[in-house]
């Protein structure tokens, strides 16, 4: 059977992009390679590629920039290798220099080429990045499904000429395996072909996919990702309040008010339920889903809020 790769491709780019296409040809003949056109939005690309992961059951994640950042995330709770290119792990630190209007570099398969940076979108990375790596000092998971296992499975390719992703020293404070090619952060056709392909190939042959990974669902991953968010929003809301300053109380006001919402939804009585039933991974940080959790923070602000008028 042939094996499948999944190639991740970085912001600025698309399915049809110099590395993507370099990539299906190199293995035309030996695997399956699924390039897809990823969305604008972080959590719409995430829910993409984890249906795409859930349905077509790759053998590899590989990524380039920005699609090297979804891939280190995504690996280790779907149970199979990534590769990633050039990763950026600071995507908000550099979507917040370019705010305005911009195009693609390469085709995209809807034919729209324009996209807008905006600040919300610079926020929607930052919340993201604050758990895409694993706490060894404290063993907990700051990214859900994270682990020991993965250190090895999971590589970086840098390039020496890159002048938009210095993050190797990061990597390798997670990470275990890492090289270097000589070129910059986009990588050229036949840098693909003579860097990354036999990087692929060794990893197959290295790390073969049983039959029975672990895996959770499109729906469960899709919980776990919201949790984080909430419980983010938790922790920020938490501290603030313990604080008790004007300024740290201003701030939260939007997580309060998301936390709000969030609460009295069918989402949190959904989540309550997974988390009640054994669904989601013991090591996932979950104090929004605790009973009481959401309704003391909610009743502190409000008792605050009153002695501040």
């Amino acid at each position: 059977m042939k094996k499948k790769i999944l190639f991740l491709h970085g912001f600025y780019a698309s399915g049809s992009c110099v590395p993507a296409l370099a990539l299906k040809e190199a293995f035309k003949e030996r695997a399956t390679v699924l390039t897809p056109d990823l969305p604008l939005h972080p959590a719409d690309a995430i829910r993409l590629i984890l249906e795409i992961c859930d349905r077509e059951k790759p053998d590899i994640l590989v990524g380039n920039s920005c699609g090297s950042f979804y891939a280190q995330m995504i690996s280790p709770v779907i149970g199979v290798p990534a590769l990633l290119g050039n990763p950026h792990f600071k995507m908000s630190d550099f979507l917040r220099e370019r705010i305005g209007s911009h195009q693609y570099k390469s085709p995209r398969a809807d034919g729209n080429q324009n996209f807008t940076i905006t600040e919300e979108l610079v926020k929607e990375f930052e919340e993201i990045e604050a758990h895409q790596f694993f706490d060894e000092r404290s063993g907990r998971a700051e990214r859900d499904g994270c682990n020991i296992y993965n250190k090895e499975r999971v590589w970086g390719l840098f390039g020496e000429e890159d002048t938009l992703a210095h993050f190797e020293p990061l990597f390798l404070e997670h990470y275990l395996n890492s090289y270097h090619f000589p070129g910059g952060h986009t990588p050229t056709a036949e840098q693909f072909n003579t860097w990354y392909c036999p990087l692929i190939e060794k990893m197959l042959l290295e790390y073969p996919v049983s039959e029975d990974r672990a895996r959770y669902s499109v729906e469960i991953l899709l919980q776990i990702e919201r949790i984080k968010r909430m419980e983010q929003r938790f922790n920020n809301a938490l501290a603030a309040i313990k604080d008790g300053s004007a300024v740290s109380l201003k701030a939260i006001k939007e997580d309060v008010a998301e936390l709000s919402k969030y609460y009295s939804s069918e989402l949190w009585k959904l989540d309550f339920a997974a988390d009640e039933a054994g669904k989601l991974p013991l090591d996932l940080k979950r104090g929004v889903l605790s009973e009481d959790g959401i309704w003391n923070l909610l009743s502190d602000y409000r008792e605050i809020q009153k002695t501040k008028q």
